[in-house]
């Protein structure tokens, strides 16, 4: 491996080279993160080509997306979301991440199973697993063509609150199969227990997400300095994750969405100056995150990879595509009769059906997965295959729909 100075060098470079693109894919109106896609894996496969290593290993990966990155995207997603829309359109958001959510973990899932054909390498939990981290969706790769297409503030609420809340879902999700499959309790644990076992690591993030969040709304609250508040907001953000989960073993993400959702609420009640910087610096720690996340994904594509399992990520495309069609047009659909839910036109549900992205968290998953699963190149393969054809093929081609959906 590389001196950690030689990694930093890349990875400032590509930064500063991301940094030059980006007015770039906003005059487009193209996604950002296809854009680092593609220099990612430009500038690896020219180091490579010139004989040098980049210094990066998949070993190293889980630790610092796991506990560095993805704690920072939820918190600031957390923080960003906008209170009055996301309340008018609670019970449509908490019925796609949380109901709709599961049903379409386990379309996708079995479609895969049956799909890919092989039992042998490719068991049903791995494709639990696989379909876990894909229902993680990601709607900040289409913000500026859902603006430019003057799309109602409903939808775009509705998919930032379903991308945040199912982000958590999955990662709560995914971490119990892949804790499964490393433990080989996949013959022993019963339907009871995997569902017991969730709603302890889901209900115990909450209770601490719920404490801290009181913590920190308190010292917020009291201290008036705002450098002081933001080293407050990073120091709970970070404490809740690393108590729920290190300590308590449960989920660390959970407790990181409650604080944050807290500090959100208190920040609508601050005044303007003190609401802007608070925003701004969890909006770049997010930003920065999310391009080395994108950067490590197109520096980490291997072709022979794409190559190898191109029909499994036909099947994975395909699969995705109908439980994200059945969570629109029959879920939300059949059970409109619900307090809350209300009736979404055709063009909305074309939005919120090709709009349901794959993104940052879902590539942060696959990146921290452990290379010991015998499966696990074929996840890899899976979800590397979606994560480009949603940011190649779903985000630009939404825009072709923007005239009658504007009118």
């Amino acid at each position: 491996m590389l001196p950690i100075t030689q990694i930093l060098v890349f990875f400032l470079s590509c930064l500063f080279m991301a940094a030059l693109c980006k007015p770039i894919a906003d005059r487009l109106a193209i996604p950002f993160p296809a854009l680092l896609v593609i220099l990612g894996f430009l500038s690896s496969e020219w180091l490579v080509g010139q004989g040098i290593d980049t210094g990066l290993r998949w070993d190293s990966f889980h630790d610092l997306v796991f506990y560095i990155f993805l704690p920072i995207l939820v918190y600031n997603a957390a923080l960003r979301l906008n209170a009055d829309y996301f309340f008018r359109n609670i019970a449509t958001i908490l019925f796609l991440a949380i109901p709709l959510m599961l049903l379409t973990t386990i379309i996708t899932a079995y479609i895969l199973f049956y799909g890919v054909g092989h039992p042998e390498g490719y068991p049903l939990l791995a494709a639990l697993i696989t379909a876990a981290i894909l229902s993680a969706l990601d709607p900040s790769a289409i913000l500026i063509v859902l603006k430019r297409m003057r799309m109602p503030t409903k939808v775009t609420a509705i998919l930032e609150g379903e991308g945040l809340f199912s982000g958590a879902m999955a990662i709560v999700l995914s971490s119990l199969f892949v804790g499964i499959a490393i433990s080989s309790q996949e013959q022993s644990l019963s339907v009871g227990q995997g569902f017991l076992e969730f709603a302890r690591v889901f209900s115990g993030g909450i209770l601490v997400g719920l404490l801290l969040g009181i913590a920190a709304w308190l010292l917020v609250a009291l201290i008036k300095d705002n450098i002081v508040r933001g080293i407050l907001s990073l120091v709970t953000a970070y404490s809740s994750f690393l108590i729920a989960e290190y300590y308590l073993q449960v989920s660390g993400v959970i407790a990181v969405l409650v604080t944050g959702l807290m500090l959100n609420a208190f920040v609508q009640k601050v005044d303007r100056p003190s609401r802007q910087f608070l925003m701004s610096l969890w909006e770049y720690k997010a930003n920065i995150a999310n391009m080395l996340l994108f950067i490590i994904l197109g520096a980490s594509i291997q072709y022979s990879i794409l190559a190898e399992q191109w029909l499994a990520i036909v099947i994975g495309i395909v699969a995705t595509l109908v439980a994200r069609w059945v969570a629109i047009y029959l879920g939300l659909g059949f059970f409109r009769f619900l307090p809350g839910l209300h009736r979404h036109s055709p063009a909305e549900k074309f939005t919120l059906l090709w709009g349901g992205l794959r993104g940052a968290v879902t590539i942060a998953l696959v990146l921290s997965l452990p290379e010991s699963l015998p499966y696990y190149s074929t996840i890899q393969g899976i979800v590397y295959g979606v994560v480009l054809f949603t940011l190649f093929i779903q985000a630009p081609s939404l825009k072709l729909s923007g005239y009658w959906t504007s009118h």
